[in-house]
């Protein structure tokens, strides 16, 4: 393939604060939506009729594979969306949101025998609800709205959803439920969508609760008036006999909850369409990323980012991507990409030692908001074809060597990295070293001490510094009396300062 060679044209820009404030509330807005977005609740029906079996040749509960479906449903919802929070719910009569993490599917697993469950990410939020059948009686899934007088859903608006796992097989007329005259009475129902899944084939459930439960379906949808069948049937229920298996069943769960959108990669007159790895639902993205050039790797050192994206390859797009991956790698470049007004995004490889070379391993990186979101590099909205610039003979050729560019702030030292128990591990026995070879090292253990306690201060985590507490508190007990004086000092400085404030800790005098 050949290479665009860029340069960047250099115009004169004056400052804009009405613009400046126009970002700075458009991000704030960013900031609100993405503690309000989409929640995805699932429900798992525990009524008596979810004990019988799967059907006369199986000895399995319906409600067993109902709790199979849900989890891996959850797992699956997990892969596509790492942001996406899972919160356990506790539907009882003392209905509540219990507060713990369950991305251990196993303690979920034991978990989703009475117990609601949830894993915890960052960004929207799936809810597993098991309904006790002490308030439902023999046949739950037939009066399912009397049910949702009981649930307690977390910004259930209308871009929430809620799936039920029910075995749709038993059915109570009510005067007020469709097919009948009258219409549906949604009062207690959740401000949002509800789904169902069922467990069985649709041949054993009962046509006219799945009728009830398309109705709700549709209701909930906010279909007021008439619609055509081929335009509701997307609302039907979905049915085992539809999937060949529970992991099949699962995956179309999965992909319905968490969409991936498609997008289409440009690059002069090549082409190829991708899905991203998590999942994105900013708005932000444009359907079509176009590279306009490619810059040296370690031009970008260091840089800020927002977000990371593997790219996930569409059929008959496999062999641009492999292309443009090995090509990154091999000429140790990154493509700047336009993903959207005012957002660019580095597209470089990420692949791993000793790795299969047929396989796409391209990562986009997002750069923060701006035309401007790397400080030592000119506007990515003056990049433009070489050819160009040098027909219209202007402008300056791009080159990061140069007196008028701003240097980078960032020091090209190792990052912070706790992924790993073994990074974690490293730092705070460090530190218990450090301390130990006071006052010789005193400058350097307040150094490492601060910067472990920022980490801890960026992440949010609590119990490391809870235990940096209890391992300065015993690693002093047996030290020198100038030593224990210094781990009180520490201790009593982390204790006050918690999480809320970063200030550095000065040594002491």
């Amino acid at each position: 393939m050949s290479w665009v060679y860029v340069s960047f044209l250099w115009h004169d820009r004056v400052p804009k604060k009405c613009a400046e404030v126009s970002v700075l509330l458009r991000e704030l807005c960013k900031v609100w939506r993405f503690h309000l977005q989409m929640t995805v609740y699932l429900a798992v029906d525990s009524s008596l009729s979810m004990r019988l079996p799967i059907d006369d040749n199986s000895e399995i509960s319906r409600r067993v594979v109902a709790c199979q479906l849900a989890l891996q449903t959850l797992q699956k919802v997990q892969a596509l969306d790492v942001d996406r929070k899972i919160r356990l719910v506790d539907f009882s009569h003392n209905s509540k949101i219990i507060s713990c993490d369950t991305r251990n599917i196993g303690d979920a697993e034991k978990n989703l025998n009475w117990f609601v469950y949830s894993a915890h990410f960052v960004g929207t939020a799936v809810s597993l609800f098991v309904w006790a059948e002490d308030f439902i009686g023999a046949s739950a899934s037939a009066d399912l709205i009397s049910l949702f007088l009981l649930i307690k859903m977390e910004n259930d608006d209308e871009t929430s959803i809620l799936v039920v796992f029910t075995d749709a097989c038993a059915f109570t007329p009510r005067p007020d439920f469709f097919p009948f005259k009258e219409e549906v009475n949604l009062t207690h129902l959740p401000n949002c969508t509800v789904k169902f899944a069922c467990v069985l084939d649709e041949g054993l459930t009962d046509e006219n609760q799945i009728a009830r439960l398309w109705a709700i379906s549709l209701q909930t949808e906010s279909f007021k008036e008439e619609i055509e069948l081929e335009d509701s049937k997307s609302w039907m229920p979905y049915f085992m006999s539809d999937y060949d298996t529970i992991d099949s069943y699962s995956d179309a769960l999965a992909k319905d909850l968490c969409p991936m959108p498609t997008f289409l990669l440009k690059c002069g007159s090549l082409e190829a369409y991708f899905s991203t790895l998590p999942s994105t639902d900013n708005e932000d993205w444009k359907t079509r990323i176009e590279i306009i050039g490619f810059v040296p790797v370690n031009y970008l050192a260091n840089i800020p980012t927002t977000r990371h994206h593997f790219l996930i390859p569409l059929p008959n797009s496999e062999d641009f991507l492999n292309l443009l991956s090995t090509t990154l790698r091999s000429e140790e470049n990154v493509a700047i990409c336009r993903v959207g007004k005012n957002l660019y995004g580095g597209l470089c490889h990420a692949g791993i030692k000793e790795e299969d070379p047929s396989v796409c391993r391209l990562l986009i990186v997002l750069f923060p908001p701006g035309v401007m979101p790397v400080p030592w590099l000119p506007p990515f909205n003056t990049m433009c074809s070489q050819s160009v610039v040098d027909a219209a003979n202007e402008g300056q050729s791009f080159c990061l060597v140069n007196d008028g560019l701003s240097k980078p702030s960032y020091s090209s030292v190792q990052r912070t990295c706790w992924y790993e128990v073994h990074g974690l591990q490293s730092d705070i026995q460090k530190i218990a070293r450090l301390l130990k070879k006071i006052p010789d090292r005193t400058l350097l253990f307040y150094s490492e001490l601060n910067r472990i306690r920022s980490y801890c201060c960026a992440l949010g985590a609590e119990d490391v510094l809870e235990k940096l507490i209890q391992v300065l508190d015993e690693e002093s007990s047996a030290q020198s009396p100038l030593i224990i004086k210094h781990a009180l000092y520490v201790n009593e400085k982390l204790r006050m300062y918690g999480l809320k404030n970063s200030a550095e800790i000065l040594p002491l005098q």
